[in-house]
């Protein structure tokens, strides 16, 4: 069966990125992109995947999910290519040597914001759409794990410190 990468919404720092269809193996609900810490601390990207290892899929609801993504897929990438090429005009706008204006820069900032936005609600359509294939054991599932999560995150800011 052919996977295709899920690579929902929310980016860090810069882009959400993603791989085409077929490009993981099956079963493998991997997030495989520059952002890949989205759900976590309100960036959803990477609780998708984690929540598809943890729901124990059955072939039929993987076959579904498979679908969903792939529906998903082509606006992701469209989307994740824009952000990408709005953030790299605003370095750019930073880094010259030339005069920037703050218009000029709020303009790039008003579309990069918008950008993420558009990847965001697309993401979250994803996320929603596969939540309804789950049962609501598997839906609990998902949520232990997602709170285990959060605390061993806090865990590893108290050991470690910021920026976990």
């Amino acid at each position: 069966m052919r996977q295709t990468t899920i690579a929902v919404l929310f980016l860090a720092a810069t882009t959400l990125g993603l791989e085409p269809a077929g490009a993981l193996p099956p079963g493998d609900f991997s997030f495989r992109g520059p952002s890949a810490d989205l759900f976590m601390g309100g960036r959803p990207a990477i609780a998708l995947p984690l929540l598809l290892r943890t729901a124990d899929l059955t072939p039929a609801q993987r076959a579904r999910v498979h679908e969903i993504m792939r529906g998903h897929d082509r606006r992701l990438q469209q989307l994740s290519s824009d952000l990408r090429t709005a953030t790299e005009a605003l370095t750019d706008d930073l880094f010259t040597t030339g005069a920037v204006s703050r218009e000029d820069v709020d303009a790039r900032l008003r579309r990069v914001a918008d950008v993420r936005s558009q990847l965001m609600r697309e993401g979250v359509s994803v996320a929603l759409a596969v939540r309804e294939v789950l049962t609501p054991e598997q839906l609990t599932r998902a949520a232990e794990v997602h709170s285990r999560l959060k605390r061993l995150h806090g865990e590893m800011k108290t050991l470690i410190g910021e920026p976990f």
